[in-house]
Formats: C-alpha cells, structure tokens, sequence
C-alpha cells in the first residue's frame, strides 16, 4: 500500500524539524514527510514534482483559500490557541501536542473522509493474533496476557492489549481514556462506519513506559456484552486490516459463547490457562473436548492451536498431566507460583521484570511464539 503524503509548512524550522524527526522515527511505515518553511519553497515542490498530496498540516496564519484549489487530500491547520472565524471549517490540531497526539488526530481526520483513505498507508506487517483464554476466573489470564504484552514489545514487536473481559482491570496497569475507548469502537462498528481500521487506529492509545498499545475500557459492560459475533470479527478484521501489530494478545472472559468461539476461531494462537487444582483441571477438559467438537463442527482445527500453560505451578505438588488428555507436547510452559508479578509505579501498576513469573513467560514467548 502507498504511504500517507503529508506535507508540514511551518515558519519555525525548530518545530518542522521536530514534528518530522518524531514521523519519520516513529511512522516511517505510514507516513512519507515533505516540510517546507517558506509558501515559495512549497509552490515550487508542487510544480516541479506534481506529487499528489494527501495531507497538508500547515501554520494557520500561512494558510490562504488558495491552498483549496491545488487538489491536496486534507487540509489541517497548526493553532495556538483560539482559531480564526475564518477558518472555523477546517480541521485543526493544537500545534504543541506531542507527535503522536498530532499523528493522531491525522489519523482520526483520515478516517472521516470518503471512500479515498479506506486503505491507504496500511502498515506490511503479518499481524498475530494470540488469545488467552481459560473456563474458570482467577487463573492470571490477565497477567499472561499483560506480562506478554510488555516482552514482545521490550524486544522491539508492536504489540495490541485488547481485553474482552466484561469487568476489566486495564486501569490498573495503562492510563485510560474515557472519551477515546472500547465504546467508541462499538458504536463505529454497529454504524456500520467507513474507514473502520483508521478509526480504530485512531482511537487505541500507546503506553509511554512499556509502548503497549491498549483500548480503554468501555463506558459500560452493557456495550461488551451487547456486541454480537458479527461484531467481533468485524473488529479482530479491522485490527487485521490495520497490518501495523506483530501480536495481538486478547484477554478473553471465561464463557464459551459465540463472541468468544470468534475470538478462538480467528486466532492464530490460543493459550489456554490452567491451575493445577481440581476444578481448573476439570473445567479444562470439558473446554478440550467442546473445542473438538467445535473444531469438526465448523471444519477449523481450533484445537489444534492450543497451547497450556499451567499456572501457579508447584514441582512439590505435580499436578496429574495426564488427566488432561492431551499430548504433553501441547503444555508448553508451568509458571511456579510467585509472590510478585507488578509493582506499584507513578499510580499504575507496572511488570515486574526480574520475577520468576516474566522470565518463565519471556523464555517461553521467545522459543514458541515467534518462531510459530
């Protein structure tokens, strides 16, 4: 796919040099940058080259309607504070917002437009989906699917936490939006709204620590558990479409429904969480032996993507492995029961990278997940 043309007219050459150091940094797969700090040296790019322009972020007191008729995508004007009457119409970005608040609210003005930017600039990279899932709560689904999260993207992946979970717990760990979250997603999906991938883009945010991205929680669970399968797959296609994440770790609810058969049927991994107590081991054969069935049923070896990981796991109590009846091959990994995972950090709580916990997840994530 074609990259984003944006061009930036700025009379400081500090800030055009600032602005287009961040994109190139942070957005070279996205975005191609031409920056000018004379309306001269931009007039005549424009006529010797004739490239097309699809965005023009541009100094409000340097934009004049002529700018209109040089057939430029979107226009948006760089403001300082209150905008001109003038140009109330036009879409505009407060100038001293960090590089990506400015790359997003390009984005979310991309994702306004007709039919032109429904596949523009897409990113090239294989996006993996990788769901956790376990049928019984408290297992620390949340905590693989977190901790996992911040490994793939300590060794340089781009990496998504999304959370299903009716009840989340997603504030604890990233600062959450109310205005930009899960919501808002919904609503574009059931809308059925146009540029679906750039409004999603749009609306995750990145961690500054760990540089996880995440979605906020919805405003309520009703939005969660109103949304349908339809729905879903729309969502994890979207996600898919975007090509911009390495991995996606979904933190799924504990229901076999079919929001959830979606989740498993679309992931490329499923990592199904066990406790080695009676009721986990239990709860975990009858969710094998419905994933058979579902396997043959919708002719999708689902089953086939699972991998165990056995939680909590204690060498002095060895839990009966063949009680699960499945291949040993297929336990990947038992975390011994820790004390610590995350600690408590600037108001949120971070991964504790030195506990046995992460490092158990980080041999196993560097020897199964990226080579499959």
């Amino acid at each position: 796919m074609p990259k984003i043309h944006l061009v930036l007219i700025d009379r400081e050459k500090d800030y055009l040099d600032a602005v287009t150091n961040y994109i190139l940094t942070n957005q070279s797969k996205r975005f191609k940058v031409s920056s000018f700090s004379k309306i001269s040296y931009f007039n005549n790019f424009v006529s010797q080259t004739g490239e097309k322009i699809d965005v023009l972020l541009i100094d409000e007191n340097m934009y004049d309607e002529s700018f209109n008729t040089k057939g430029i995508g979107e226009i948006i004007l760089l403001h300082t504070g209150i905008t001109s009457q003038n140009n109330e119409n036009l879409n505009t970005v407060y100038r001293y917002k960090s590089g990506r608040e400015i790359i997003k609210s390009i984005i979310q003005v991309l994702s306004e437009n007709k039919d032109n930017y429904a596949n523009i600039g897409s990113y090239s990279t294989n996006t993996k989906v990788v769901a956790v899932y376990s049928p019984t709560g408290g297992v620390g689904k949340t905590s693989i699917s977190l901790v996992s999260s911040t490994l793939c993207s300590n060794r340089g992946d781009e990496v998504l936490y999304l959370n299903f979970e009716s009840f989340q717990s997603t504030p604890l760990f990233f600062n959450c939006n109310e205005s930009e979250n899960l919501s808002e997603i919904l609503y574009h999906i059931k809308n059925k709204s146009k540029n679906l991938s750039l409004k999603i883009e749009g609306i995750i945010s990145v961690d500054p620590l760990s540089k996880v991205n995440y979605l906020s929680p919805p405003e309520s669970i009703i939005d969660i558990n109103e949304c349908t399968q339809q729905e879903v797959n729309i969502f994890i296609d979207a996600v898919n479409h975007l090509n911009k994440y390495d991995y996606v770790f979904v933190d799924m609810y504990s229901d076999l429904d079919t929001k959830n058969i979606s989740i498993l049927s679309k992931s490329d991994q499923i990592l199904l969480v066990v406790t080695p107590d009676v009721i986990s081991i239990l709860k975990a054969k009858q969710f094998l032996k419905d994933i058979e069935i579902l396997s043959k049923r919708l002719k999708d070896n689902i089953i086939d993507k699972v991998s165990i990981i056995i939680n909590k796991y204690n060498a002095d109590m060895p839990m009966d492995i063949e009680s699960l009846d499945l291949p040993s091959s297929q336990i990947h990994l038992k975390i011994p029961k820790v004390s610590r995972i995350f600690f408590p950090y600037d108001n949120l709580y971070r991964v504790d990278m030195e506990s046995e916990f992460t490092t158990s997840l980080r041999q196993y994530i560097n020897n199964f997940i990226r080579s499959t």
